[in-house]
Parts: structure tokens; C-alpha cells; sequence
């Protein structure tokens, strides 16, 4: 009855793994991975093929090669993109999040996180330039009034690009401090 048992588990394990249209009238029958899509005997004294790929992966040490540098870059943008806090990525919730994504990335602290995203703002800003460079660029200035009364302005550069597309970035945007003096 334990075989029974054993015989079910390990033919569920199989088709989880394997693709349903096994190759018959094969000796011994193949079956294809549906992950990798490697093919495997699939008799009953074979079960490398019911691994998971990631325990595979470990045992043939074809784990991916951690990029740390790219993980900070993009947490650095999606800290930037959607305008979070710094201190977001000190809570419970992000760290428990992020190590079921990557486990061995250690979730850097607020202030290494606002350190990526400066760097990333100089490298943006160095292939702005560079961009610019190669342009006839248009500068306007927009002003405005808040609904507190404060002042703003901003500088917009504007040029066509090789494709005849109108492209623009802000250059710089910043609060007046205008006082009007009585006359």
C-alpha cells in the first residue's frame, strides 16, 4: 500500500514537471521539460527529470550570477519613478517582499539608497549633456503661482531629434523667491 502511495506522489512530481505529450513507442519513453524544454527518459527507475529546475540549477551550479549593482540601480529608479521615501525600504513588508524575490540581495538602508539615487541623477544628468551636445536646442521658461502663493519657474530645452520628433527635457526647476516691496 506505501508503494501505492509513493507511485502516486511521484507521478504527480512528473507532471508538474514533464509535458503531457510524452513520446511514446520511444525505449525507454522520453518525455520533455516544460521549463527547459530538455529531454529526459522517463521510466520508472529515472526521476532526475522530477527535480525542479532551480534544484538542478544548485546541483549543477547554473545559478544565475547575482547583480547587486544592478539590483540597487533599479531599486534606486523605483524609488525616484514613483516618488517613494527613503525610509520605505527599512520596512518589514519591502524586506520579507524582496527576499522572497532574491534571496541573497541584503536590502541596502535609506541612506545607501538615497546615495544610489544621486549617483544615478549625475549619470542621468552627464548623458543629458552628452545628448544636448550634439543639438540645436530651443530654451523657454514657464512661471507660475501655486495655490500657497509660492513662485515657480521652470527651464524646458527643446529640440528635434534624427527622427523629426520633438523631444524635451527639463533642465532645472526651482521655487522664486520674490518679494514685492511696497512703492
Amino acid at each position: 500500500m506505501e508503494q501505492e502511495g509513493n507511485s502516486v506522489e511521484s507521478n504527480l512530481e512528473k507532471s508538474k514537471t514533464t509535458s503531457s505529450d510524452s513520446k511514446e513507442g520511444c525505449d525507454p519513453p522520453r518525455a520533455a521539460c516544460n521549463y527547459c524544454g530538455e529531454d529526459y527518459a522517463a521510466d520508472r527507475h529515472n526521476n532526475d527529470f522530477a527535480k525542479s529546475e532551480t534544484e538542478n540549477d544548485i546541483a549543477f551550479g547554473k545559478m544565475k550570477k547575482l547583480d547587486i549593482e544592478g539590483i540597487r540601480k533599479s531599486l534606486a529608479k523605483m524609488v525616484l519613478l514613483d516618488e517613494l521615501p527613503f525610509k520605505m525600504v527599512e520596512g518589514e513588508g519591502f524586506r520579507a517582499y524582496s527576499q522572497v524575490l532574491e534571496p541573497r540581495f541584503v536590502v541596502s538602508s535609506r541612506i545607501t539608497v538615497a546615495r544610489d539615487c544621486m549617483k544615478l541623477y549625475v549619470e542621468e544628468k552627464k548623458a543629458l549633456k552628452k545628448l544636448l551636445k550634439s543639438q540645436r536646442v530651443c530654451l523657454t521658461t514657464d512661471t507660475w503661482t501655486s495655490i500657497q502663493n509660492l513662485n515657480y519657474m521652470c527651464l524646458t530645452a527643446h529640440w528635434i531629434d534624427d527622427s523629426w520628433k520633438l523631444q524635451k527635457r527639463i533642465l532645472n526647476f526651482l521655487v522664486l523667491r520674490i518679494t514685492k516691496e511696497p512703492q
